[in-house]
C-alpha cells in the first residue's frame, strides 16, 4: 500500500497539474475502492512510474532504494496488472477515465494505432453512458439524461460529473495532438459544442466548494471572446483556464485537420483567433518557480498552432522548410538556398515568417522557463508536458536552424517585420493585431542545442521522434558548414 500511495502522489504532483481530469487528490483518496477501481489505479501508476525514472533526484530517494523494486518502475508491469483486473471496473465514469489513461501510456510509447483505438473506445463509452446528453445544450436531452443518470446512480456527485466532462475534453485533446504528431488529419474528431465547458481549474481543485452551479457552453465562450461587443455581459467564470484550453485545442484542431486546404483567408482568420485568445488569456507564470500548468500547456498549443499554421506560407523564407512532421519525424525537407531564403518576399510570406519566428522564440523561451522552474532538471521538466512537447520541438527545430543559417551568411540581418496588409485583405481587425506583433531576440545556437538535446531525451519514450533527432543533428552539421563558408 505504501508503494501505491507513493506513486499516486507522484501522479498528482507531476502529471495531474498538466492534465487535470481525475478527481482532486483528496477526493480521489476518499472515493477510490481498490476492489473495483484496481485497473484505474494501476493505469495511473503506469504513468507515474515514468516520472520517477526520469527524475534522478526522485529516483535517489531512500524510499525507492529500500521499498520500490526495479520492476515497479517499468510501465508494462502496471499496464499488465491493469489488464488483469480490467473486469473489476464497471462504473461508466471509471471506464472512460481508464481509456484515457491507457491512451496516454500508448502515446508515451509511440503506439499510435493503440492510442487512437483507446480514444475511440472512450468516446463511445461517453455516448453509451448518456454523458453527452447529460451536459447537452439541448434542455430536453439534458432533462432526460438527468433522469436516466439518477435511476442508474451513474453520477451521484457534481464533482464526478465535472471529472467526466474534463475526461471527455482530454480525450478529444489527445486525439488532436496525436493527429498533429503523425500528420493524420483524418483522425481529428469534430468538436462537440453541445458538451458543457469545464469549470475553472481552481474551483475544481477545491472540490467545487466555490462553485455557483453555473453552466456554459462553447457558444457562450465564442460570443464573449470572438464576437465581443460593449453590450455583451462579461461573466468572469466563462474566461477561465479550462475554457481557454478548450479554445486552444479547437483552433489547433482546425489547423491540423486541413493542413493543405487552408486558403490565405483561412490562415488569416485562424491567426486572428489565436491572437484574440493570446490577448485575453491569463499569465502562466504564478511565481518565481511556479507555473499554472493548464495555462502553460494552453500557451504551448496556441503558439504551436501559429507555427503549424504559417510554416507552409513562410516556406520560401526558410532554409529548412518541413512539409510534414509525422511518423517520419522531420525527414521531409524542401531546402532553399540561403540567398533565396533571405528574400525579399511578398508581404504575405514576410508576415508568416515574422509570425513563425516569433512563435518559435516564445516556445523555446517557455521550454527554458519550464526547466528553470524544475531546478534545471531537464528530464523531469520534459515529462511534465509530454507527450505534447515532441510536437513543439519537432516544429521548432527547422525554424531555428533556418534563422541561424541566415544569420551565418548575413552577419547583420534586419529583423523580420510585419508588413502592412495588402488591400485585398478584408479582415479589418487583423491589421491592429498584426501591428502589435513583438519580434523577440533571434534564436541562438544554444536554443537549437536545447531542442535537439530534448528531442534525444523524449525519443526514449516516444519512438516517433527518433528520426527527428537524427535529422535535427544533421541540421546542426549543416549550420556549422554554412557558418564556416
Amino acid at each position: 500500500m505504501a508503494v501505491v500511495t507513493f506513486f499516486v502522489d507522484v501522479y498528482y504532483d507531476c502529471f495531474h497539474p498538466s492534465y487535470p481530469f481525475m478527481l482532486p487528490r483528496d477526493d480521489f483518496q476518499r472515493a477510490v475502492c481498490l476492489e473495483t477501481d484496481t485497473p484505474l489505479v494501476h493505469a495511473m501508476l503506469a504513468i507515474a512510474c515514468r516520472f520517477v525514472a526520469a527524475d534522478s533526484q526522485r529516483s535517489a530517494a531512500s524510499f525507492l532504494r529500500t521499498t520500490v523494486h526495479p520492476y515497479m518502475l517499468d510501465p508494462m508491469y502496471w499496464l499488465g496488472r491493469a489488464a488483469k483486473y480490467d473486469s473489476h471496473l464497471v462504473r461508466p465514469a471509471g471506464r472512460l477515465k481508464l481509456a484515457l489513461l491507457l491512451a496516454y501510456s500508448a502515446a508515451f510509447d509511440g503506439h499510435h494505432a493503440r492510442a487512437r483505438d483507446l480514444l475511440a473506445g472512450g468516446r463511445q463509452a461517453f455516448r453509451d453512458a448518456g454523458f453527452d446528453h447529460l451536459d447537452s445544450a439541448d434542455r430536453a436531452l439534458r432533462a432526460r439524461a438527468d433522469e436516466l443518470a439518477g435511476s442508474r446512480s451513474l453520477l451521484p456527485l457534481p464533482l464526478e460529473r465535472e471529472s467526466v466532462r474534463r475526461t471527455y475534453y482530454m480525450i478529444w485533446e489527445l486525439g488532436v495532438l496525436l493527429a498533429a504528431v503523425y500528420s493524420a488529419p483524418g483522425d481529428v474528431v469534430p468538436f462537440n459544442a453541445a458538451v458543457r465547458m469545464a469549470s475553472c481549474d481552481a474551483v475544481y481543485a477545491g472540490s467545487l466548494r466555490d462553485w455557483n452551479g453555473y453552466s456554459f457552453h462553447w457558444d457562450d465562450f465564442h460570443q464573449l471572446v470572438f464576437t465581443y461587443s460593449p453590450e455583451t455581459p462579461v461573466h468572469a467564470y466563462k474566461l477561465n483556464s479550462a475554457s481557454f484550453r478548450t479554445a486552444a485545442v479547437n483552433v489547433l484542431a482546425q489547423v491540423v485537420a486541413a493542413p493543405d486546404r487552408l486558403t490565405d483567408d483561412d490562415v488569416d482568420v485562424l491567426d486572428w483567433r489565436v491572437r484574440c485568445l493570446l490577448s485575453k488569456i491569463f499569465k502562466y507564470r504564478t511565481g518565481p518557480k511556479r507555473l499554472h500548468m493548464t495555462l502553460f500547456v494552453t500557451h504551448q498549443m496556441l503558439y504551436t498552432a501559429l507555427v503549424l499554421l504559417h510554416r507552409t506560407r513562410a516556406a520560401p523564407a526558410l532554409v529548412f522548410a518541413v512539409h510534414a512532421a509525422g511518423c517520419d519525424g522531420l525527414a521531409a525537407y524542401a531546402e532553399n538556398a540561403p540567398a533565396t531564403a533571405a528574400g525579399p518576399h511578398p508581404p504575405p510570406v514576410a508576415r508568416s515568417y515574422a509570425t513563425l519566428v516569433d512563435a518559435t522564440a516564445e516556445l523555446v523561451a517557455m521550454l527554458h522557463t519550464l526547466i528553470a522552474c524544475n531546478d534545471g532538471r531537464e528530464d523531469a521538466a520534459l515529462f511534465r508536458v509530454s507527450p505534447f512537447l515532441g510536437v513543439i520541438l519537432a516544429a521548432c527545430v527547422p525554424v531555428i536552424a533556418s534563422r541561424l543559417v541566415l544569420d551565418a551568411v548575413r552577419p547583420d540581418p534586419p529583423p523580420p517585420e510585419c508588413a502592412p496588409l495588402a488591400p485585398e485583405d478584408h479582415i479589418p481587425t487583423l491589421r491592429a493585431l498584426l501591428m502589435r506583433t513583438r519580434m523577440p531576440d533571434a534564436p541562438t545556437r544554444a536554443d537549437l542545442d536545447l531542442c535537439v538535446r530534448s528531442l534525444g531525451r523524449l525519443s526514449d519514450v516516444w519512438g516517433v521522434l527518433r528520426p527527428a533527432l537524427a535529422d535535427a543533428n544533421a541540421i546542426v552539421a549543416r549550420i556549422d558548414t554554412a557558418g564556416r563558408s
